[in-house]
């Protein structure tokens, strides 16, 4: 029997050009995609949305402008990372906040099945 559910994501990033790239290769892979530019509309998408899992999308910078949303939130959400660097390189306060870590070089088809892995592994720990 196929799922027709369509796990529900937010996807934060303040590069509206970024953003739409990734929404539709997510919405191609079978996700619900909610979009947040601004650490307080990402906040509104959680008052009023069903979100299974935070993606975030990381550069080099260090005072991003979601990481208090991030600190904040991370134990209610699984969070996943996309950035452009390679995981070690990725700054220490952001790996304590994620679950997963995608690259963001070929990430259309791993994104989509980090989000899977990590919906599915969320209702088996809450069925258990």
């Amino acid at each position: 029997m196929v799922s027709l559910y369509r796990p529900r994501v937010l996807l934060l990033d303040d590069k509206a050009d970024e953003v739409s790239t990734i929404a539709y290769y997510l919405s191609r892979g079978g996700l619900d995609v909610t979009t947040a530019y601004s650490e307080s509309e990402a906040k509104g998408h959680l008052g009023i949305a069903n979100i299974d899992v935070i993606l975030v999308k990381v550069g080099g910078e260090l005072n991003s402008p979601f990481m208090s949303f991030i600190e904040n939130n991370a134990y209610s959400y699984p969070v996943i990372l996309i950035g452009s660097e390679k995981k070690q390189d990725i700054a220490p306060e952001w790996k304590n906040y994620s679950s997963h870590y995608v690259e963001d070089i070929n990430y259309e088809k791993k994104l989509v099945q980090a989000v899977f892995a990590v919906v599915e592994s969320r209702k088996s720990s809450q069925a258990a």
